[in-house]
């Protein structure tokens, strides 16, 4: 079909050349546009395939932080646990053989009351302690995140400072750009001016010398005719005739020179006529094709700024989500933290309010049997 129209072109039946450039022109025009709206499209299905994958990459981290927090924290409480319970069994197995020996000595008694009352105070200032380090701890975690907070603040003013100096630098270069070529351009019409004000000057000059050289002409020629007329008038009738002779023949010959200065005259004139022409067409041109150029550059200039302008957008775009997806995943991890650190705390504090509640329930227990022992001891003495 393609063939078909080209010939039909060739042989007057078709479209006009300029038509189907024309056409030809808006289908490459038309061609460029899908193409880029495809590479933006590519473009922005590229970035959110990015995202997602940098989202699912995030979570599978804070997963798997998480879990490992999480074994982490119940490793150490096991372990914690254990210790205590050894502890325990420990001082279990001290306060027993405490008191058997307190049951063989009276006078021990008191010692083994003062020690437990000691122990006891030990025991309130270790827990008074841990909860003073706790607290520093939640302390000293909230400075953290106050420090970070204003430290990324601090980074984000200084980045907008610069973005904005930068601005700022540009639109200045893009003025002092502008105004340098406004100065070439009135510089060039001044040169313009003055040389069409140089050949009007010319052209008068010339008109003039040619009026002064006609007139001394004219004068020389009045002068001749004088000296002839009183030549012919001494010669008489011969020198008359001969005089009017040479006479006609040099007015013959002063209108042919004449005639060929008034042609050369012409012919000068034309020439300079077609020179200012000329000039005046290849400047028009040379201006037609500045203004050209001019509004070539200034086109690509335009289309450069918004596709930099478009770039900025994009990369400012994909550093605000890239800081709230950074942002969330510190959010994220914070709260995690301090969710287990609270988890470990009331942990911590429960199995210490357990061991104690544990502890003064088997002194209890020790002092009651102790005492039922002391009771039974002293009525078997009295019966």
């Amino acid at each position: 079909m393609a063939k078909k129209s080209k010939l039909l072109s060739w042989l007057g039946f078709g479209k006009s050349d300029k038509k189907q450039q024309a056409e030809q022109s808006a289908q490459e025009a038309d061609n460029q546009q899908q193409a880029r709206l495809a590479a933006e499209k590519a473009e922005a299905e590229h970035l959110e395939q990015q995202q997602r994958l940098a989202e699912q990459e995030a979570q599978m981290r804070l997963d798997q932080e998480k879990a490992a927090a999480e074994q982490a924290e119940a490793e150490r409480l096991e372990q914690t646990r254990i210790a205590a319970e050894q502890a325990e069994a420990e001082r279990l197995e001290q306060q027993k053989l405490a008191a058997e020996q307190a049951q063989r000595e009276q006078a021990e008694k008191l010692a083994i009351e003062k020690a437990n009352a000691e122990l006891l105070a030990k025991q309130q200032a270790d827990a008074h302690a841990l909860q003073l380090e706790q607290q520093q701890r939640l302390a000293e975690q909230e400075a953290q995140m106050r420090l970070e907070q204003e430290k990324a603040a601090a980074e984000q003013a200084e980045a907008e400072r610069l973005e904005q100096a930068r601005i700022v630098a540009e639109l200045a270069e893009a003025e002092n750009l502008e105004q340098q070529k406004l100065a070439v351009e009135q510089a060039e019409k001044l040169a313009i001016e003055k040389a069409n004000a140089e050949l009007l000057a010319k052209q008068q000059a010339d008109a003039h010398a040619l009026q002064l050289e006609q007139q001394q002409r004219l004068a020389e020629q009045e002068a001749q005719m004088r000296l002839e007329q009183e030549k012919a008038a001494a010669e008489k009738a011969e020198a008359e005739r001969l005089e009017q002779t040479r006479i006609a023949a040099e007015q013959a010959e002063a209108e042919r020179l004449e005639q060929q200065r008034i042609a050369d005259e012409q012919a000068e004139a034309e020439r300079l006529e077609q020179a200012r022409i000329a000039a005046e067409q290849a400047e028009v041109q040379r201006l037609e094709q500045a203004e050209a150029e001019r509004l070539e550059q200034a086109r690509i200039a335009a289309e450069q700024a918004e596709a930099e302008r478009l770039e900025q957008q994009r990369i400012a775009a994909e550093q605000a989500e890239a800081e709230r997806l950074d942002q969330a995943r510190i959010a994220a991890e914070q709260a995690e933290a301090e969710r287990l650190e609270q988890t470990r705390i009331a942990a911590e504090q429960a199995e210490v309010e357990r061991l104690e509640q544990q502890r003064i329930a088997d002194e209890q227990a020790e002092a009651e049997r102790l005492e039922q022992q002391r009771i039974a001891a002293e009525q078997a003495e009295a019966e």
